[in-house]
């Protein structure tokens, strides 16, 4: 299935749920409120933990997984969020 293949819906989180449920795939979002939805269906991540796995996996140091986490921290404006809560439970 190419993403191209897919039927265009709203939100754009139901069409990646779609070719993860179809492709056996893990959902990496963002979405707070897409992870609530889909958690009982597929696998569900932050983008965090993507982050973590290439520090896990030595693709990234350690200092730039933080440095990219602290990035999209202060440019998506987290603050104190679920999202925040989950880089600390990964990596303190």
């Amino acid at each position: 299935m190419k993403i191209q293949d897919v039927k265009r819906k709203h939100p754009v989180e139901d069409e990646l749920f779609d070719i993860c449920i179809e492709n056996d795939l893990v959902l990496f979002t963002d979405d707070i409120k897409a992870i609530k939805e889909f958690e009982d269906k597929i696998d569900c991540y932050f983008s965090v933990h993507m982050v973590y796995l290439l520090f896990k996996k030595g693709i990234i140091s350690e200092y730039k997984a933080l440095l990219a986490i602290e990035t999209m921290k202060n440019e998506r404006d987290w603050k104190r969020n679920v999202i925040v809560a989950a880089a600390k439970a990964l990596f303190f």
